[in-house]
């Protein structure tokens, strides 16, 4: 404890606040807390946890003081507030403490909250640890590793004089998964105990959606702000840049064992140049005379500097673990079908042309391309799992189209299956009754509705009129295309090519 009247570094507050918030799930850990059986900790995927800003501004010297947050992802308030998310340099604009406060929900859709209730039925030992899913990783890491399970250890052991770690299981969800490779090749002593370590659907050697979004912002926000300013958001959030499309040399090197994949192979290069082919390293993209392969004029909003950076976090994320750690690790990837087929609903690979120096959103075209292949329409099947990690420990996910997307992953069936097959093997194991899920709207229709909504927002009566057309279901449906859509990136950009034809898918409080 810092002692009264001691003033606190921005980073110091932040991390005490962050245990702060997490308090009330700390104790509903312990008191539901089941001695003698597994422990699963789970890190959500990158936008899959809520995110609170502090009203008031923190400045370094501050006195320690317990902040009161407002909810801004995911929370109505984003048509309105959703620039409060942006970055300066890794700490919140205007130095407004953001905080991760578990998974995100809204009404009464939580794309976790199936893992919960299974964890539950099966008498597991759970815990969603949000994180802030726009900073760089490193952070999140250090938490975890020195804050957050030292914490749970004290918890549980002072409660009951065992140690919860002994034999856990940690679980990262997409860009998660990246947080728990982290984990793994950190030294921690926690690794030694932990019994295994699970990615779903984690985009190793990268994905296509974070790329096009510093090009053409986001379908959903890009109606009520515009397409420069909303990727100039997105750019502001050090945390994307690591999703990329992997660097040349790392594919060279993993090259061949990605190809002995013969269900699930890689693109001959994930990035290439529109007019050449010749492969593209997002990482080192070269520049030619008034030409540039990313944003550089209006103001220099893309961050140049960041890419080197996140690449060399990726390295760590794609380098090999010791054998031992190793045979601990598995890799799930989603693969989306049609009668019983795997289809080329997920981009794959793209196509990428030059840019001019005062490149603009609202004006010019994309110079990206899409190519289509397998995957669980957002993480290509390809991209989800090292090569170095066990053949064995490589599970696919199949499931029909209009079941399986990336975003609802933890929710499928066939997901807690594999899972329960590993923490509790030969066990008998319920499964959790599933929530109907709303059919969700389409994407026209849930822009169109968002863009009313920001329209009206200024006017109650106005708001609650445009409110009072829709009944519950249908607002969970504009709710249910939202979370499905919102890590894709956007749709429509550059001239999309596939390699086969593509099968179409059917305020929080305040503290």
């Amino acid at each position: 404890m810092v002692p009264k009247g001691v003033g606190l570094k921005y980073d110091d507050e932040r991390v005490k606040e962050q245990l702060r918030i997490l308090e009330p799930e700390l104790i509903r850990f312990v008191q539901d807390y089941k001695p003698g059986q597994p422990t699963l900790i789970l890190l959500p995927g990158g936008l899959g946890s809520a995110i609170e800003r502090a009203e008031e501004a923190f400045h370094d010297g501050d006195p320690p003081a317990d902040l009161d947050y407002d909810d801004l992802w995911l929370a109505p308030s984003m048509l309105c507030d959703a620039m409060e998310l942006a970055m300066a340099d890794d700490i919140d604009a205007d130095n407004h403490i953001c905080i991760a406060d578990g998974p995100i929900a809204i009404l009464g859709l939580n794309p976790y909250g199936r893992f919960k209730r299974w964890c539950d039925d099966n008498d597991f030992n759970h815990f969603v640890l949000g994180w802030d899913w726009r900073r760089r990783l490193a952070p999140t890491v250090d938490f975890l590793t020195n804050q957050f399970l030292p914490t749970l250890y004290q918890r549980v052991d002072a409660a009951y004089s065992q140690d919860p770690l002994d034999g856990f299981t940690l679980i990262g969800h997409s860009e998660g998964g990246f947080v728990v490779k982290l984990f793994l090749g950190g030294g921690s002593s926690y690794v030694q105990q932990m019994a295994h370590a699970i990615t779903i659907a984690t985009p190793f050697y990268g994905y296509g959606g974070q790329l096009q979004r510093y090009f053409s912002g986001d379908d959903y926000f890009n109606p009520i702000y515009g397409k420069m300013a909303t990727a100039q958001l997105v750019a502001t959030m050090r945390g994307g840049y690591v999703l990329l499309f992997t660097d040349i040399p790392t594919f060279q090197r993993d090259m061949a064992k990605l190809n002995a994949d013969l269900q699930y192979p890689p693109p001959d290069w994930p990035c290439k140049d529109l007019t050449t082919g010749a492969p593209v390293d997002p990482y080192a993209p070269g520049s030619q005379p008034g030409k540039f392969r990313y944003p550089t004029g209006n103001g220099n909003w893309f961050l140049w500097g960041e890419l080197t950076l996140a690449d060399l976090v990726r390295q760590q994320i794609t380098s090999p673990l010791p054998d031992a750690i190793n045979a601990k690790f598995y890799n799930f990837r989603g693969v989306q079908t049609d009668n019983g087929q795997a289809i080329d609903g997920t981009k794959t690979a793209l196509t990428w042309d030059w840019v001019n120096a005062n490149f603009d959103p609202d004006v010019d075209p994309s110079p990206l391309a899409d190519l289509w292949g397998k995957g669980d329409d957002t993480i290509p099947a390809w991209s989800a799992r090292l090569v170095s990690t066990p053949a064995a420990n490589v599970v696919p996910i199949l499931g029909d189209v209009s079941d399986l997307n990336h975003v609802h992953l933890m929710e499928h069936d066939d997901t807690l299956q594999q899972i329960g097959a590993i923490v509790a093997p030969g066990q008998p194991l319920v499964q959790a009754f599933r929530k109907a899920a709303p059919p969700a709207a389409s994407r026209v229709e849930t822009i169109r509705f968002l863009k009313d909504v920001r329209d009206a927002a200024g006017d109650r009566k106005v708001l609650r009129a445009l409110l009072a057309k829709y009944d519950y279901h249908a607002l969970q449906g504009f709710v249910r295309r939202f979370l499905t859509d919102m890590k894709k990136g956007p749709s429509g950009v550059g001239t999309a090519k596939r390699d086969g034809p593509r099968k179409r898918a059917r305020r929080r409080r305040k503290r």
